[in-house]
């Protein structure tokens, strides 16, 4: 028996997904996770996601997921709908090449089969290798910015919560 990779179906899968993603992550920050991942994937303004599921075939479980999003990107000056690859998760004693190649693998076949537009990410260490194996190419890098929205946390630790 192998791993097996199928799409999956929302909101059926729902709760799998967001449990793979979760127990593979630091606890501490699930609650922001949550509310990230009931926005990525039920209020994106430019669409439905897409995610996939790696199934271990010998016990029939959920060992990985990788999610598509959908954004508006501007190439040459025109708006263009793609993906933002993401959600990348696989449980510990499944990290190696062979889930996360498959994994990653279909969302590729899905560009390539013009099912959209293009796919970028932003791309971690430890997927790199992934990335390069199935045939990505960095094109060039996408810098994010954030935007503080409160100081309160920053604040109190100098001056107290005064």
């Amino acid at each position: 028996m192998g791993i097996m990779v199928r799409e999956a179906e929302f909101p059926a899968d729902r709760d799998i997904l967001l449990s793979v993603l979760l127990r593979n992550r630091d606890p501490h920050h699930n609650l922001v996770r949550q509310a990230r991942f009931e926005w990525s994937y039920f209020s994106n303004p430019y669409g439905r996601p897409r995610a996939w599921l790696a199934i271990d075939e010998g016990s029939d479980r959920v060992i990985g997921a990788v999610g598509a999003f959908p954004r508006m990107v501007f190439v040459h000056g025109e708006p263009v709908l793609c993906w933002n690859g993401g959600d990348s998760s696989i449980d510990r004693e499944y990290r190696t090449l062979g889930p996360a190649m498959k994994l990653r693998g279909a969302v590729k076949r899905c560009v390539e089969n013009g099912e959209m537009t293009f796919l970028y990410s932003y791309p971690v260490d430890a997927m790199r290798i992934v990335l390069e194996r199935i045939g990505h190419v960095a094109i060039g890098n996408m810098p994010r910015y954030r935007l503080m929205l409160t100081v309160d946390r920053i604040l109190e630790r100098f001056v107290g919560n005064h």
